[in-house]
């Protein structure tokens, strides 16, 4: 088994593109937009030499990792569990969130370096909006597009219009994988 600790910037959080996904929630089974940052790129470019973690271990308490931070742009593993530890982190997570007065947040924003993001656009504590993102992956390019301004945690008071329209692949902290 791997135990993972690190600090990243997904991949699916870089300025300049942007994915528009429709997500089964997570704990409630409600479904939300998504928007989130994408980089573009080949899914094998994507899926090379990365790791799949087997047990999830962080350091507590989280918080937000700030630009210019180098550990930002490191490869971010895969989550191959889905377990109680999973849901605890992300709850850890939505806390750090809401703290910060976010309404999205990848691991590696605080410092796992892990495929995981909690959002909720509603940006209210306990709200059933609250989704959970596991092991993102952009499969196509949407047709509907939409301009919204976006900001990021990271990069605290820096916000940019930005062009939604990707699906993607992804699980929910149960495990249950679906497409949008």
């Amino acid at each position: 088994m791997q135990a993972l600790i690190g600090t990243v910037m997904p991949k699916l959080v870089v300025p300049g593109h942007c994915i528009h996904t429709r997500l089964a929630g997570w704990p409630t089974g409600a479904s939300r937009d998504l928007r989130t940052y994408a980089q573009r790129g080949s899914s094998a470019e994507m899926q090379k030499a990365v790791p799949v973690v087997e047990y999830l271990q962080w350091k507590t308490p989280l918080s937000i990792i700030k630009y210019p931070d180098p550990k930002l742009r490191a490869v971010n593993a895969k989550i191959g569990v889905f377990d109680d530890k999973l849901r605890q982190l992300a709850q850890q997570m939505f806390q750090v969130m809401y703290e910060d007065d976010g309404v999205g947040l990848a691991a590696p924003q605080v410092g796992v370096n892990i495929r995981l993001m909690v959002f909720n656009e509603t940006a209210e504590r306990g709200n059933p909006a609250e989704t959970v993102l596991v092991n993102p992956e952009i499969v196509e390019k949407g047709k509907v597009t939409d301009i919204d301004v976006e900001g990021c945690l990271s990069f605290p008071q820096v916000y940019a219009d930005v062009e939604v329209r990707v699906g993607a692949d992804y699980a929910t902290a149960a495990g249950a994988i679906s497409r949008c």
